[in-house]
Formats: structure tokens, C-alpha cells, sequence
């Protein structure tokens, strides 16, 4: 592993712990593989000597500094910063295949649910639309094309996007009424009406 890859791998496990979606020891490995590819910190080396079963409880407060040691941003749990951080990350993911565009919109709904981040709304909006793929004239494989596509909107830098808002590639098309208007927090976990639990593998 070369070093920028394993910088690489920190900031997106930060981001992801910031949301519930790795764990504290997964960030002690990314720590480990920091300083085996030649990065260095003091705090960082503490996190990295963390044992797995102490994870949860010491992490939290070495996490910040041990980012700041290789120049890595750090994301409070439940921070919008972390949230949208996350939402690139795996978005990303899908975008070298590394995650199913489907199991992507069931993160971005468990997660966060409708109308409570802005950068993961249309995925939201799509996982409805996978539920109802069979009643509609749209196929999943329609489905994947558009989440690949708003993932590369997600991706992309603003400055870099044609147009504005969301480029022009397709208006919002909700296959179904929204499901609900709860106001739970970011983070919150939400599991769909129709008892669907898949989850794409991180």
C-alpha cells in the first residue's frame, strides 16, 4: 500500500465513522496502516497501538489529533460535514464499482431518510423508486444508470459541474409519496416501509 492510498483509506473510514458506518477498530487499522507506509504522529501512533476491545471507548478521543497529524479533517459524529463527507465516500465507491448503486440508496435511507440532507435527497428519492421497479415502466438497470449518474454529481466539484443545480441530467421523479415527514436527526437509522434491510457491503 502506498502512502496516499492509505491516507486515502483513513479519511474515508473517519468520514464513515462519523455516521455509524465503520467502527472504532476499523480506524485503529487505518491508523496501523498509516504509520506502516510511513506516516508519522505521536497521537497517531497512540490510536494505532489502541486494542480492539478498548476501541470504542478510546478512539473518540484520540481520533481528532491523530487526524490532525497527517493532515486528515476530522468529522464530529452526527456533524453535516461528516454526513456529506460520507455521502462522497461512498458514492465514490460506486462509482469503481466497489459498491452496488442500489445498496447505496439503502444507506443513504436508513441513514438519513427524506428531506434531512440535501446532498443524499435524490438517492433517498431513488431507493423509493427501486421499491416500486416492478410496477413502473423504469428498470433496475435504468435505476442503477441514474444512481451512477447522481453519484458523479456528487462527486464532482462544483466549479467543475455544467450548469447549475443539478446539471440538467434529470428532474427528480418520485415513483411513490414520500414517506413520511419525521425529523429525526442525522445518523438516525430508518428501515423502509416494506421491511427491506439490504445493505451494501462498505
Amino acid at each position: 500500500m502506498e502512502p496516499a492510498e492509505a491516507a486515502d483509506r483513513a479519511r474515508d473510514a473517519a468520514a464513515l465513522w462519523s455516521v455509524g458506518y465503520v467502527t472504532s477498530a476499523e480506524l485503529v487499522e487505518a491508523a496501523c496502516d498509516l504509520l506502516v507506509t510511513g506516516h508519522d504522529g505521536t497521537t497517531l501512533a497512540m490510536l494505532a497501538g489502541v486494542r480492539s476491545r478498548d476501541a470504542d471507548m478510546e478512539v473518540p478521543e484520540l481520533l481528532e489529533a491523530a487526524l490532525s497529524d497527517v493532515g486528515l479533517v476530522y468529522y464530529p459524529p452526527g456533524s453535516r460535514a461528516g454526513a456529506e463527507a460520507a455521502v462522497k465516500t461512498l458514492a465514490r465507491r460506486v462509482l469503481t464499482g466497489a459498491m452496488e448503486p442500489s445498496a447505496l440508496t439503502v444507506w443513504a435511507y436508513q441513514t438519513f431518510g427524506p428531506g434531512t440532507l440535501e446532498l443524499a435527497d435524490r438517492l433517498v428519492e431513488l431507493d423509493d423508486a427501486y421499491d416500486f421497479v416492478e410496477f413502473s415502466d423504469t428498470t433496475e438497470q435504468d435505476l442503477d444508470a441514474e444512481v451512477i449518474a447522481e453519484a458523479r454529481r456528487i462527486v464532482t466539484p462544483a466549479d467543475l459541474k455544467p450548469g447549475s443545480g443539478r446539471g440538467g441530467q434529470y428532474q427528480a421523479r418520485r415513483l411513490r409519496a414520500g414517506r413520511g415527514g419525521d425529523d429525526a436527526g442525522l445518523g438516525q437509522v430508518r428501515v423502509s416501509a416494506e421491511g427491506r434491510l439490504r445493505r451494501g457491503a462498505g
